[in-house]
């Protein structure tokens, strides 16, 4: 069972998130601003940073270690690549995470769409037989950040690696080339405990999900990426192409040495708050739709006797999803927006699933 100093940091985490949520909210209806979830987001971040280490440093239990593709993970629990700020995911890591993914990198710095950009709804879905009401998130960021060559000198120079977790470096682009680019950067960065991650699916983008609609990219793409090293990676699917593509894009990965599927990504879905007019679904109303794809390329994996390590994501916030991924075939479990909206859930899931 949690703690009494788990039990209170939740409880503390959460009324200073609904603090803030409803001053942002109040802000936006006093000075009539659009709504705009991304200023709880900055201030939160900045808070998460500057939050005293003794208040979130926990032990990960000795019993959850998983090994994949010869790199050891003390938790199966992962970072899913929404954060670039490398001071905000040690904190995450000092939780009791196995490891993270880096937001996903481009060629050139980014300063991503139009706010607003991410905004904040309560979703109806289906739990068993109830119909339930939760808080999921509709970002339409654009892929913001610094650019591939100035991640690589912020990893190099930060204290990342000394945590000895593995690391993942999500690659994107608008193009194969652009992809190639970006993979060639990260190639030099030294540290024994590093994979990637294809970002082929990302709804935010113009050309974000080119790699899916045009698998021939993608083949094209993980040949020419066998040519430079043999780091292991995964290439990120998503449950907004049909299970027939997903498959045929299975097939193409099994073909590679080192190389596993991450299911899935965010949901597009329409949006008239956005500045784009869409967005990308995410939170616990998406999870359903990613467990049954896991369990779809989990049965395609056994039939063909792949070797393919399946990382779950998207809408995982609670040891009985993490469970629920298991059985359908995943090893690791990536959590963004779980850990947003409670970032002491890490050391509690860990708990839990030590006890199982």
């Amino acid at each position: 069972m949690p703690n009494v100093k788990l039990k209170l940091s939740q409880h503390a985490y959460r009324l200073s998130r609904e603090a803030l949520i409803f001053l942002n909210e109040w802000y936006e209806k006093i000075f009539r601003r659009p709504e705009d979830y991304e200023r709880v987001a900055e201030i939160g971040k900045y808070v998460v940073k500057h939050i005293p280490d003794f208040l979130i440093e926990y032990q990960i239990p000795d019993n959850l270690e998983t090994e994949v593709f010869g790199l050891k993970f003390p938790s199966p629990l992962i970072l899913a690549s929404y954060e670039h700020d490398l001071g905000a995911i040690e904190k995450y890591l000092k939780l009791g995470l196995g490891g993270a993914i880096i937001k996903t990198a481009t060629r050139e710095k980014r300063s991503g769409n139009p706010r607003p950009r991410l905004i904040r709804e309560k979703k109806k879905y289906k739990i068993g037989d109830k119909i339930v009401k939760r808080e999921c998130m509709i970002n339409a960021m654009g892929l913001p950040g610094p650019g591939a060559v100035e991640m690589k000198e912020r990893l190099e120079n930060s204290d990342l690696f000394s945590y000895g977790r593995p690391i993942g470096i999500s690659i994107g682009g608008n193009s194969t080339e652009e992809y190639l680019d970006v993979y060639k950067t990260f190639s030099p960065l030294e540290y024994e405990k590093q994979f990637r991650e294809i970002n082929a699916t990302c709804p935010n983008t113009p050309d974000g999900q080119n790699l899916c609609k045009k698998p021939e990219n993608l083949d094209k793409l993980l040949h020419k990426i066998r040519e430079i090293d043999d780091t292991p990676l995964f290439v990120k699917l998503s449950a907004d192409f049909d299970r027939e593509r997903n498959l045929e894009l299975v097939d193409i990965i099994a073909g590679y040495e080192n190389a596993g599927v991450t299911i899935g990504n965010t949901k597009t879905v329409e949006c008239d708050k956005i500045s784009v007019g869409k967005g990308g679904l995410s939170g616990p109303c998406i999870r359903d739709v990613n467990l049954k794809l896991v369990e779809a390329v989990n049965e395609h994996k056994l039939e063909n006797g792949y070797d393919l390590p399946i990382m779950a994501t998207g809408g995982l916030s609670s040891t009985e999803d993490v469970v629920k991924a298991k059985e359908n075939g995943a090893s690791l479990f990536g959590m963004a927006t779980g850990i947003v909206q409670n970032m002491f859930v890490i050391p509690e899931i860990n708990c839990e699933l030590s006890d199982k």
